[in-house]
């Protein structure tokens, strides 16, 4: 296995900009790197689509602007809870990506299945922040009380019901 001094997480426009900074300081070099990237492509959020998926049958940048992130995109939170197919369509014209990463540790790959419940658990606890961050009026509720509106939330978001 190849020794690199220096790990880069994600080759997005950041992660791309660190390492060429990194090699223009001329105390490294590109050997001296490794970019690890979750995507089969560089660049991020930057991306052009591809003319099959278009609509029009046309490329188009999708730029750093996707929607993404439910518990903090009021916008869009209000496209899907409006569940109206003219406007936005969930199934054709959102993407929803909740898939596993590959995460390994020394002994090698780490079975994600019995670590799904803290998936949950972590957005739960990003909801009770931004729930609470909001607005100082936010009432003081119960942590069962959270845990309902939370639910209530995710019903909508999927709709579940």
């Amino acid at each position: 296995m190849p020794s690199n001094e220096i790990c880069i997480i994600g080759a997005g426009v950041a992660g791309l900009k660190a390492a060429q900074t990194l090699v223009d300081s001329s105390k490294f070099s590109s050997k001296d790197l490794v970019i690890l990237e979750a995507q089969d492509y560089a660049g991020g959020r930057l991306l052009t689509s591809d003319v099959k998926e278009s609509k029009l049958g046309l490329k188009y940048d999708l730029g750093a602007a996707w929607f993404h992130d439910l518990l903090s995109n009021q916008t869009l939170a209000d496209l899907v809870a409006a569940n109206d197919p003219d406007i936005f369509d969930v199934g054709k014209d959102g993407y929803f990506d909740n898939k596993d990463r590959k995460v390994y540790n020394q002994d090698g790959p780490v079975n994600m299945i019995e670590l799904k419940l803290n998936r949950v658990v972590e957005e739960m606890e990003k909801f009770i922040e931004i729930y609470f961050h909001d607005s100082l009026d936010v009432k003081d509720v119960s942590l069962s009380e959270i845990i309902e509106e939370y639910k209530r939330k995710v019903m909508v978001w999927y709709n579940l019901g």
